[in-house]
């Protein structure tokens, strides 16, 4: 395995090196804290754990502290789940301590089968000297097994879920095929029946209350409705993105965490209401084919193919059991990543179990003892320690001092700061240095709207587009450094250099909506109607259910002067577009002077439809209200009231009805909504 590790890293190197963006490639950055460099440091762990822990009860000594860990890990989740506000910020998935609900399902995983491998490698065999031991170990791992299992529902994580079914359906398919043991033939077997029959009724059964009440079930069953409130469909568009990229460099991909390169160029346009940028394919194998083309890919399935040999050959010390153990962990790793991604969590368990292996593949490899020379030890030594000292200083030092700049400017106190702290980091900075240029360049718009005097806004524009403009300058087929500039630029008031920004971008994401529909509207901010209102027709053309540019043809009609067409337009519109945009089609109606039409507009679209929003409803009475159309807001108040009343801190229909009276007498609306908060 050594070998094959090596010769990973090597190509996985040399592709990071050819690819579109080195310096991401290799540092990456600090959200995802990927790249060559982790994957540098993981390898590093594989030589450090097969090296240290080379006996059988150090194995079970660093298993032993490793599911401790997840335990606690989990124990923490659960308690996390109770907690109404936390639950919130994380979309009502537990994350613990990991801050993620996907690599925490992974993490809890990786402990179901390190308890797994205790419990056929350290307790079971000790049943008959120690029995008592025994029961015990066996109860305070079933309390593991069971605090893992309750913790992983709660993540609501159905990649990394199916992915441990397999994997324990493969063990019990192994187990059949393996043992001759007629009594564990019909356990095995009825378990794997009871988990067929138990997870088909599951799916069966996935419309009842018992399931649609339950979070986690209802979010794991519904993979397989296409509702639109599950990523499946995103994720299998995202594929064909990527599967374009593949196509575009078949043989070296395009280096590691550049995956914004190919979802620019070939942005699918049925992906406008997903995730702006997608930084990961979110499937294993097509991931590796876009970092490394088919030589990463390779190299990647190399590592695999090393790993069952070096399992599954006969001549090495492993159990039948613990084999099939280890490939059930194996599948469910893998199945997980068809829809996830590796991560520090996911590739440690996973070198953890390759130095497992190869150490018990290989049992005269840690007792082997090189023979060198005191002179040569020390010389060696020497240079090993020279080389950490600069790899620590650059990866390490640096990039926490990086780091602590940038939690820095978030806790100023003022602008004026915030600008110093972050012109002082950038020039130091080796890894985070895009995000320092990203960081500032974000805070354009808010600078440009809020009342902040006129030198220092002069100051920040200034160092935001030297940092913007050195990184462009090195990357300038980097989109998405392309349209942070682009805003920094229309934030400024500069829309001719926005305009000219933007057109490069036109040309780097040609069909990615967002950007061509802030590009047709700079055009109409220069008095270029024509040319924007062709832009977002040619933009809704791409992908007609996204209506965003209609809207803005309607607010171009505005702009431009011309009224003709505009309720056609509107009426075009479905409820769900003009609900998302109902500020904007206010706007429209009251620069053109009509807002009458609008209120009308909202009786007949909004009025008994179960599908208006709260702020579509407040809108509507609030508007109403100004014009003191009485009558129209009280209408407005009422419909809100009785469409929300069976939520939780709404009033019933009697309170509906005295809310809209005070509102049919004059009272501004506005407070119906607050007591509805």
């Amino acid at each position: 395995m050594t070998i094959v590790l090596l010769g990973f890293l090597g190509i996985l190197l040399f592709v990071d090196i050819c690819g579109v963006n080195t310096y991401l490639s290799i540092f990456s950055n600090f959200e995802r804290m990927a790249g060559f460099i982790l994957y540098f440091s993981v390898i590093a762990y594989f030589f450090i754990i097969s090296t240290i822990v080379n006996t059988p009860k150090r194995w079970v000594i660093f298993g032993i502290f490793l599911s401790a860990i997840v335990f606690i890990v989990s124990v923490k989740g659960i308690i996390q789940s109770y907690n109404h506000e936390e639950m919130l910020n994380n979309f009502g998935r537990v994350v613990a301590t990991v801050g993620n609900a996907n690599q925490l399902a992974f993490y809890l995983i990786s402990g179901f089968f390190i308890v797994a491998i205790l419990i056929n490698e350290w307790i079971l065999p000790a049943k008959k000297t120690q029995p008592k031991l025994t029961v015990l170990y066996l109860i305070i791992a079933t309390v593991f097994l069971f605090t893992y299992a309750l913790c992983l529902l709660k993540t609501s994580t159905r990649g990394s879920l199916i992915g441990l079914i397999l994997g324990i359906l493969l063990m019990l398919i192994l187990t059949l095929w393996n043992t001759k043991q007629q009594k564990i033939k019909l356990i095995s077997g009825s378990i794997l029946l009871t988990l067929i029959i138990g997870i088909s009724a599951l799916f069966y059964f996935r419309k009842t209350p018992f399931i649609q009440q339950n979070s986690a079930l209802n979010r794991i069953t519904r993979i397989v409705d296409n509702d639109g409130t599950n990523t499946l469909q995103s994720r299998l568009e995202n594929y064909k993105v990527a599967i374009e990229g593949i196509k575009a460099k078949p043989l070296l991909g395009w280096g590691q965490e550049t995956y914004h390169y190919t979802y620019a160029q070939f942005f699918n346009p049925k992906l406008y209401q997903d995730a702006t940028w997608y930084d990961r394919v979110h499937n294993v194998i097509l991931e590796w084919l876009i970092i490394g083309g088919i030589i990463g890919f390779i190299a990647y399935l190399s590592i695999w193919g090393a790993v069952l040999y070096q399992l599954w050959r006969k001549n090495n010390s492993f159990s039948i059991s613990t084999k099939i153990i280890i490939s059930g962990f194996l599948l469910a790793y893998f199945v997980g990543n068809l829809s996830l991604f590796d991560n520090l969590l996911s590739l440690m368990a996973f070198m953890t179990v390759m130095a497992f292996i190869e150490n018990r593949t290989s049992p005269n490899v840690t007792q082997t003892a090189f023979k060198v020379n005191n002179k040569a030890f020390l010389l060696s030594s020497f240079s090993i320690l020279v080389m950490m000292f600069f790899v620590i200083k650059i990866t390490c030092q640096q990039a926490y001092q990086t780091n602590k700049s940038i939690v820095q400017a978030y806790s100023a106190e003022s602008l004026e700061e915030v600008i110093d702290i972050y012109a002082k980091a950038y020039p130091k900075a080796i890894i985070g240095r895009q995000e320092i240029a990203e960081q500032l360049a974000n805070m354009a718009k808010d600078i440009a709207t809020n009342p902040i005097p006129e030198n220092t806004k002069k100051h920040y524009f200034e160092v935001a587009k030297n940092m913007m403009l050195s990184e462009i300058e090195q990357y300038p087929d980097y989109a998405r450094l392309q349209i942070l500039y682009g805003n920094l630029l229309e934030a400024q008031g500069d829309n001719l250099g926005a305009i000219k920004t933007l057109e490069k971008v036109q040309k780097l994401a040609p069909k990615r909506q967002s950007n061509l529909v802030q590009l047709a509207m700079l055009y109409a901010k220069n008095r270029e109607f024509n040319k924007a209102n062709t832009l977002l027709e040619n933009t809704y053309l791409l992908e007609k259910q996204n209506e965003e540019p209609k809207v803005y043809q309607i607010i171009l009609i505005t702009m431009s002067g011309e009224v003709k067409d505009r309720e056609k337009l509107v009426n075009q519109l479905s409820d769900k577009t003009l609900n998302k945009f109902i500020i904007e089609i206010q706007n429209f109606f009251a620069k053109t002077g009509d807002l009458n039409t609008f209120l009308e507009l909202c009786t007949k679209r909004f009025l008994g439809n179960i599908n208006t929003l709260p702020n579509t409803y407040q809108v509507w009475a609030t508007t109403a209200y100004n014009v003191k159309n009485f009558e129209q807001a009280a209408t407005a108040v009422y419909a809100f009231r009785r469409h929300y009343s069976t939520k939780e801190n709404f009033r019933d229909s009697q309170e509906a009805d005295k809310i809209s009276q005070d509102v049919l007498k004059g009272k501004d609306p506005s407070f119906a909504f607050e007591k509805a908060e």
